[in-house]
This record gives structure tokens, sequence and C-alpha cells, in this order.
């Protein structure tokens, strides 16, 4: 909790306060509205005064140990003006069906102040997708490759984007262009905060393939005061045959550079809940109840079912 001049108050903080006193550390307080385990994660911040243990957190914590700095380059600093944070994909998570139909969900933190929306190079909100959804009101955007034309600096690659797609060059595409919604969702003397989501519609990541997400916020290489050189197309600087965070670094980038690896998965598969009580209906009999039908993995598939026993069961309504 906050006192009136809105410094944080309570006895864990005042225990903490304590302690780096007797210590001789000196303690920058940060307001945080969200997630505590995403503010630890993405060092945002260095400790948290109260946590309740859970299963859940304790098995966060070793995924965070084993994998390392979650997300963030080791290349990266701290102090860069600006931080991203991608919610979506999580880390090592099976994505998507048939290659499409998963998420990249982001926020952008600017410098704040009168001028943090010119400075992060945003140029309007926008709501834009394929077909007849490009660039259309009431918040046009454009809806290709390359950089995104209402959040220009920002980069966004996976490691197998095809090069077979018309508009598409391989690992090195930069998607930002594709994404769907950008709003803007604080703004403050000390941050400006943009959020971007990108709904994806096509298996440009390939099917049934381990992929890695890049993300970062491109320097301001022309001086210009405004965030908005990102390339269409990201180089192999380092001519490693990779296109990653390495080759950012290179470029130059005025944020963390976000890592995400996850997988991207391939077939829609369908299993039988196994807790369904009753007989089977006949083929052909009507029935007024949904069959739930769930995805899971390979290793879940019943096989050898009958027809007949994929039916919906019979039951009773309720009188």
């Amino acid at each position: 909790m906050t006192v009136g001049d809105g410094q944080p108050a309570g006895l864990a903080v005042d225990l903490l306060r304590i302690a780096a006193r007797r210590r001789g550390i000196k303690l920058q307080w940060v307001y945080w509205g969200r997630n505590s385990e995403f503010a630890l994660r993405d060092k945002v911040v260095d400790l948290w005064p109260l946590m309740t243990v859970t299963p859940e957190r304790l098995h966060s914590a070793a995924s965070a140990a084993a994998d390392g700095p979650a997300s963030v380059a080791p290349s990266n600093s701290n102090n860069k003006p600006v931080h991203i944070e991608v919610f979506a994909p999580e880390k090592h998570v099976n994505a998507g069906i048939q290659g499409k139909g998963w998420f990249v969900d982001m926020e952008l933190d600017f410098p704040g102040g009168h001028n943090g929306l010119t400075q992060s190079g945003f140029s309007g909100l926008q709501l834009t997708g394929p077909g007849v959804h490009n660039n259309v009101a009431p918040f046009p955007g454009t809806f290709s490759t390359g950089h995104d034309d209402r959040n220009p600096g920002v980069v966004v690659l996976t490691s197998t984007t095809n090069s077979t797609t018309p508009g598409f060059s391989g690992p090195g595409t930069n998607l930002a262009n594709l994404f769907n919604i950008t709003g803007v969702t604080n703004r403050t003397p000390e941050e400006t905060e943009l959020w971007d989501t990108w709904l994806v519609g096509a298996p440009l990541a390939g099917q049934d393939v381990d992929t890695t997400l890049t993300v970062a916020e491109v320097d301001d290489l022309n001086h210009n005061g405004i965030y908005d050189d990102a390339p269409d197309v990201v180089k192999d600087a380092n001519n490693d045959g990779k296109i990653d965070a390495k080759d950012l670094k290179a470029l130059g980038v005025a944020s963390n550079i976000v890592t995400v690896p996850f997988h991207v998965d391939t077939l829609l598969r369908f299993t039988i809940p196994l807790n369904t009580t009753g007989r089977p209906a006949a083929v052909g009999s009507s029935c007024p109840y949904t069959f739930v039908v769930a995805i899971v993995p390979v290793s879940a598939v019943v096989t050898g079912v009958t027809a007949s026993a994929l039916a919906p069961p019979r039951l009773t309504p309720p009188v």
C-alpha cells in the first residue's frame, strides 16, 4: 500500500527498509500495477517485499534459475530508455493450431512527458488485418511485412520465418507491420506505454517446429529524436548464418532484446472425454447436448474408436 505522499508503506516495506539500511543498500521503490512474477522475471525489479509461496511460483522460480534471465538477452543492460515486456507467447509453450492462431502480445515502455508519444514514433491507433480489414476505419493501419507504420521503431522476428511466401525474406523479415492492434495504455511524466497485439493468421513460422521470437526497439539511428528506424529486413551482421539478438545489437537498440523460445503446433487433434458417463447415442440420432472436443498432445490421442463411439452420449434431460 502507499501513504499520502505516494510512498510505499506497510510491515514488509518497513522491515525491508531496516534491513537495507543496516547493510548500506540504497533502495529505489518502483510502482508496479501488474503481476509480481512478471516484474521479477523481466528484471523490472530486483526484489519483491512480500509474496505468498505457491507450487506454481516455486516451479516458475526453478525454471527461471535453470533458464537464466528470462526473455532478456544477456548482451543488454537495464539502462536502456525503452523497456519491452512480451506476455505471449510464453517461454517453452506449445502454441497455435496448424501453425497459426498463436499470439504475440507485448507492452513497450518509452520515456514519458509531453513529448513522449512523438519520441516513441507512435503515429496513431490501429485495428487492422488482412483482406477487407487492411487499412480501414475506424483505426486504419497497413498490414504487411516490414516496419510498422504505427510503431515504426520496433523489430519482431521469428527464427523460422519462411522465405517462400511473397513479401517474406526468411528469419530476417521484420514482422512488426503484421500487428493487428496498437494502442496507448499509459501516459505519465515518467512513462509512455504502448501496447501491441498480433493474432498470427498463417503458418509463416512453420508447423510442428521449435522457433524463437525476438523483439527489440531499434535505436534512433538517424538522430531525429524519434524511434522510427526499424528496418524492413534485419541483416546477418556477423555472417553466422542466423538472424538473432546479436544482429540486433550490432544494428543498435534502444531497449532490452526479448527472446522467447517456444513450439509452433501443427495439427488439430481430438480426443474423447474419458469421464463421460452414459451409453453412446446411435449414429444419426438427435441429441440436444453439445459434444465438447479437447485439443490434446499426440500421446493422448485415442485410437481404434468406432464411428458410433464418437457420437454424443445420450443424456436424460432435467425435469
